[in-house]
């Protein structure tokens, strides 16, 4: 169940086009933005604004939903809901650009790839027979993203912690080698580059630490020349402490951890 680019910029065209012709308030009591708009909504708010409603009636995955065949993952997606939408529809656009994807590559993202109106396949006692475990580990999948926000999030999340260990250390069981990455979005004005004599400040770009196929080592790449992975979300990664990551469902943190 692996959605295409092609297919999520079809959905921020239409959520894009909602939030501009009416005012819907933040129904997310926790983040409480006030009026959503493209700019600043979540998947938290496209869960329940776009994906639970269109699926009503089918009672399916959004996925489910937008495929005329199957669309197996060639990526995984580990994030944070909480990431602003445009941003993570940025990152994953340059990381399919480094790569050379073509916009009917299918990443496999948690949001859209279950069935939001019944999560029952999460309840299974062994956590390998998770529908996230088992699409990293499908022949499919060649590698794992982690779209990190300022505060790299993504690392304080009990469901990100289990992707980070089941995409660098469960996947050597794979007949493959699985490639881990890292993307992010460097905020505009908070770096600069020289150009000629002048001093001028990087505008609003995202950025990839890409995985090297040779010694696995990462090459730095952004979609700004001059530009680089931000320092803030690094040393906001390396200062987490996994044993506190949080989870919506204490069950599943104790599980996990």
């Amino acid at each position: 169940r692996g959605i295409t680019l092609q297919q999520l910029k079809a959905l921020s065209e239409l959520v894009q086009q909602v939030l501009e012709s009416i005012k819907v308030e933040d129904p997310n009591p926790s983040t409480d933005l006030g009026i959503i708009t493209h700019d600043n909504c979540n998947l938290y708010h496209l869960n329940e604004l776009f994906v639970l409603r269109l699926t009503a009636k089918e009672v399916c995955s959004f996925v489910e939903l937008v495929m005329d065949a199957p669309q197996d993952p060639v990526w995984f997606v580990s994030h944070w809901w909480g990431t602003p939408w445009r941003d993570s529809l940025t990152m994953l656009s340059f990381h399919s650009q480094v790569h050379g994807l073509s916009e009917a590559s299918p990443y496999w993202i948690c949001t859209f790839a279950n069935n939001q109106h019944n999560l029952e396949e999460l309840n299974t006692s062994d956590l390998l027979d998770t529908p996230f475990v088992r699409a990293i580990m499908s022949s499919s999948c060649m590698g794992t993203v982690m779209l990190m926000n300022e505060d790299a999030e993504p690392f304080r999340r009990t469901w990100c912690t289990l992707e980070n260990f089941i995409s660098t250390q469960h996947v050597k069981k794979k007949s493959r080698p699985h490639l881990f990455e890292v993307a992010a979005v460097v905020q505009e004005g908070r770096q600069k580059i020289t150009v000629g004599e002048e001093q001028v400040r990087v505008p609003r770009c995202p950025a990839l630490l890409q995985q090297g196929d040779a010694d696995g080592g990462f090459v730095d790449k952004a979609g700004f020349e001059g530009a680089w992975f931000p320092n803030e979300v690094a040393c906001s990664g390396v200062k987490v402490d996994i044993a506190t990551a949080a989870a919506s469902n204490e069950d599943d943190k104790r599980n996990i951890l």
